[in-house]
């Protein structure tokens, strides 16, 4: 499954994933969550490993408000790398809160 968005400002993007399975982990031990990021039009790529198996958040600084991220998930075994996941496309902002008690 695709990464989730649990929150972001202007200048950063934090993203969730379910921890992975043991067949995403071909059975064997993690070495983490790989990350794969990207800008909106994708001329700009990283990676990131989280080695930490039980962590399953990771936070993106120094973005742009208004600006539209990608963001993917591979697990990381000693025998091998799970399939990259399908990929969660998140903007850098706050979403608005519902307006409440709107009068005219």
């Amino acid at each position: 499954a695709a990464p989730t968005r649990v929150a972001s400002a202007e200048t950063h993007i934090t993203i969730q994933w379910a921890a992975p399975t043991t067949a995403q982990l071909h059975s064997a031990l993690s070495k983490g969550t790989r990350i794969v990021f990207s800008d909106q039009d994708q001329s700009h790529t990283d990676e990131y490993l989280v080695s930490d198996p039980q962590q399953t958040t990771f936070t993106k600084t120094g973005l742009t408000a208004g600006r539209s991220y990608r963001f993917a998930v591979q697990y990381v075994s000693e025998t091998g790398e799970s399939a990259v996941s399908p990929v969660l496309e998140a903007v850098a902002a706050d979403v608005p809160g519902a307006v409440l008690n709107f009068r005219t």
